[in-house]
C-alpha cells in the first residue's frame, strides 16, 4: 500500500493538476466553459495514453537499449532533480506560454513532460518482478483523473474571473520533485555499489 501512496504522490507532483487547470483557464479568451472543459478532458486523455504507455512499456524500452534499472534510476533521478530545481526557481512554465501553441497542446506538454515520463518509467521499474507495474499505472490514473477533475471544477467555478497562477504551489511541487529525484538517484547509486 505504501508503494501505491508514494506513486500517487509522485505522479500528482509531476502532473500538477492545479497548474494544468489554471493554465487552461488562463488561456481562455472566449469564456466558453463547455469548450474549455472538453479541450481539457481531451488533453488529459492524451496525457493518460502517453503516461500509461510509458508505464507499461518503459522497462521493455530500457531493456531494448541495454540500459539497466540502476542506471535509469540514477539518470532519471538527476533529470527529476533538475526539473524540480527549475520549478523551485520559477522557470518551469516559461516554455508553455507560446501563443502559437493551442491551449490543449500546452497542457499536454506540461502534464506529459519529460519529468512525468521519467517519473512513471522509474516507478514502473522499481518493482521489476511485476509483469504489470501496478504502482505506476495506479499513480498515473489517479493523477490524470485528479487533473481532469481540477479542470472541470476550475472552469465551472472560476471561468468568469481572471485567475493568476500560484507560483507557491508550483515551487512546493518542485521541491517535492527535486527530493524524489535525489532519492531515486541515491537508491540507484546504492544499488550500483551493492
Amino acid at each position: 500500500m505504501q508503494s501505491y501512496t508514494q506513486s500517487i504522490i509522485a505522479m500528482l507532483a509531476v502532473v500538477n493538476p492545479f497548474i494544468c487547470a489554471v493554465m487552461l483557464l488562463q488561456a481562455d479568451t472566449d469564456g466558453d466553459k463547455k469548450h474549455n472543459i472538453v479541450e481539457g478532458l481531451k488533453a488529459m486523455g492524451i496525457v493518460l495514453a502517453i503516461l500509461l504507455g510509458a508505464a507499461l512499456g518503459g522497462k521493455y524500452i530500457l531493456h531494448g537499449f541495454g540500459i539497466t534499472l540502476t542506471t535509469f534510476k540514477i539518470v532519471g533521478g538527476i533529470i527529476l532533480g533538475f526539473i524540480g530545481t527549475q520549478m523551485m526557481i520559477g522557470s518551469s512554465t516559461a516554455n508553455f506560454s507560446d501563443a502559437s501553441q493551442s491551449h490543449r497542446t500546452r497542457v499536454i506538454m506540461f502534464a506529459a513532460s519529460p519529468a512525468s515520463i521519467a517519473m512513471v518509467v522509474t516507478l514502473g521499474t522499481v518493482q521489476p518482478h511485476q509483469e504489470i507495474p501496478l504502482n505506476a499505472v495506479v499513480g498515473t490514473i489517479v493523477a490524470v483523473a485528479t487533473a481532469a477533475l481540477a479542470i472541470v471544477v476550475t472552469q465551472a467555478l472560476w471561468a468568469d474571473k481572471k485567475v493568476k497562477q500560484s507560483n507557491i504551489g508550483s515551487r512546493f511541487m518542485g521541491m517535492i520533485i527535486a527530493a524524489m529525484g535525489l532519492q531515486f538517484a541515491l537508491d540507484g547509486i546504492k544499488a550500483f555499489f551493492l
